[in-house]
């Protein structure tokens, strides 16, 4: 378990070699103990460390191969709201429309009771509904994308301190920002991204860098039609990403 949390700890900071090599470490240790759910959390974070290399084929094979160990707890959730993200970003709609289906009904008879891994490795209903929120934007359904995002947001701040995750919570806020953005509403959107830009500088993982690095490229691509709250976006996030150290090699 410590080398697949250590694995997803070197995506946050930006190192997907270090993560694929403290991944397939901790892929062997599962095998040797026979241990299927450390098997899917371990698929779970190599589908993660492509991801966000932008290797969605191979982000889907890790999540897809998750799923065969994956049957019980919440990761079975995380790995199928996973797949469909992936087929999502990968073009292959139809797939990814059946993927997003099958993670909905996964997530209605899901039961976190039964996780054996707790911890950074599980996956509510409200982490779940972000990716669902960014499979939809992938497929061009902004719609459909905002309405995830929003209830995964209330779902979050419904939760206790004790039990909240953060980290979670800012990415469905971001699927917020780009859905609003993507319907035109920048007002909304800088809304929406207030929260997110409040976030300690060392909180400020790549995952998260990345995503408003892309607010702040859809906020450019507006233009004149943003006016003055697409300007202010640009800034709010030339900002961010001048207080935090992860932003090298993100481009601008």
């Amino acid at each position: 378990m410590s080398l697949t949390v250590l694995s997803w700890i070197s995506v946050d900071l930006g190192r997907p070699d270090a993560a694929e090599d403290h991944a397939r470490a901790a892929w062997m240790c599962a095998e040797r103990a026979d241990h299927n759910a450390l098997r899917a959390w371990v698929r779970a974070t190599q589908h993660t460390a492509a991801f966000w290399q932008a290797d969605y084929t191979a982000a889907a094979q890790y999540a897809a191969d998750g799923l065969s160990y994956g049957g019980t707890g919440t990761a079975r959730l995380f790995l199928s709201s996973a797949l469909a993200v992936d087929l999502a970003h990968a073009g292959q709609v139809e797939a990814a429309e059946r993927a997003l289906l099958r993670a909905q009904h996964v997530a209605e008879t899901a039961a976190p009771a039964e996780d054996e891994l707790a911890g950074p490795l599980t996956c509510s209903t409200d982490r779940a509904g972000s990716l669902w929120s960014d499979a939809e934007l992938a497929l061009g359904r902004a719609d459909a994308a905002l309405s995830f995002a929003d209830r995964a947001v209330a779902a979050f701040e419904a939760t206790a301190e004790q039990r909240r995750n953060r980290g979670s919570e800012r990415m469905a806020r971001l699927q917020q920002v780009k859905a609003h953005m993507a319907l035109g509403d920048l007002r909304s959107a800088e809304d929406a991204l207030r929260p997110v830009l409040d976030t300690p500088a060392a909180q400020r993982v790549r995952p998260l860098v990345h995503r408003v690095t892309e607010v702040g490229v859809l906020a450019a691509q507006a233009g004149g039609t943003g006016g003055a709250a697409a300007r202010r976006i640009r800034g709010a996030v030339a900002d961010f990403r001048g207080n935090t150290v992860a932003t090298r090699e993100l481009g601008p």
